[in-house]
């Protein structure tokens, strides 16, 4: 993963003007199993105010900035402080967890279909950024606050993991760690919640559908109506409701049974 350090561009001022910095951008490659290095340029727009933050990462409004000066609006993630020991790894096991779930979206979607409404499941691609220390503007490299000031604890290196930014009305179905979010109040009308059941049931069904793939022992944790993350957790909390797979066998088959009935349901062959 060796690729040409990028120059260091326009530096920021104090006020949280935007910056530009050099960044070497890693892209994962499912031909050759493995990411693949280049030079890009990001804008961050608010280096010292974040957009959103959850219960693991936090996010900020960022550009990929084209060699003829056109500009992609993207999203970066970077994992919290609280996080402990977050390792240059992490970014790379998050970004490659992300970009398989897409294959895996794919094969869904190909599934023998016999109902009304083809279900159709897909996940945002994603890159991982790595920003060279020498880039980083004088003025945030020893920053205790913003974007510049979350850190690889193995390389103290500024990395993220970096989407499309979309625009619109998005509503949540579940935390971190699974807990499901039944209800919306942009979900009134009888139709509007048929439709939001559903979404359970299509990501009960896609959860189901990937478990005789499993090369190897799987860990997961499926709900009543279970919604799915790409995200790799370092610990599941002994508060999660429901069951943990630990390996493919007898302990699943309850979750399984509940699994098939949801296939059944939204129309796919199984």
């Amino acid at each position: 993963m060796m690729a040409r350090m990028p120059e260091r561009l326009v530096g920021a001022r104090r006020d949280n003007s935007p910056c530009i910095c050099g960044a070497v951008k890693y892209v994962f490659s499912f031909r050759r199993m493995e990411w693949v290095a280049t030079s890009t340029n990001v804008r961050v727009l608010t280096p010292l105010k974040a957009a959103a933050k959850g219960g693991m990462r936090v996010c900020y409004d960022v550009e990929e900035v084209e060699e003829d000066g056109s500009r992609t609006p993207c999203v970066a993630k970077l994992f919290l402080r609280n996080i402990s020991d977050v390792v240059e790894k992490d970014y790379f096991s998050e970004g490659k967890a992300q970009c398989m779930c897409e294959q895996f979206a794919n094969n869904f979607n190909k599934a023998t279909f016999t109902g009304i409404e083809r279900p159709h499941v897909s996940f945002l691609q994603c890159q991982v950024l790595r920003i060279p220390k020498q880039n980083i503007p004088a003025e945030h490299r020893d920053a205790q606050h913003g974007f510049f000031s979350y850190k690889t604890t193995d390389t103290r290196e500024v990395m993220f993991v970096m989407e499309p930014r979309l625009h619109g009305h998005f509503t949540k179905y579940n935390s971190n760690f699974g807990e499901t979010y039944e209800g919306d109040k942009h979900f009134k009308t009888p139709s509007q919640i048929q439709q939001r059941t559903r979404m359970f049931l299509i990501a009960e069904a896609f959860l189901t559908s990937l478990l005789p793939r499993a090369a190897a022992p799987c860990c997961c944790v499926t709900f009543r109506a279970s919604m799915i993350s790409s995200r790799t957790h370092k610990s599941i909390p002994k508060t999660a409701k429901g069951w943990v797979w630990a390996t493919w066998g007898t302990r699943a088959s309850k979750s399984m049974y509940c699994g098939m009935n949801a296939m059944n349901f939204v129309g796919l062959l199984h």
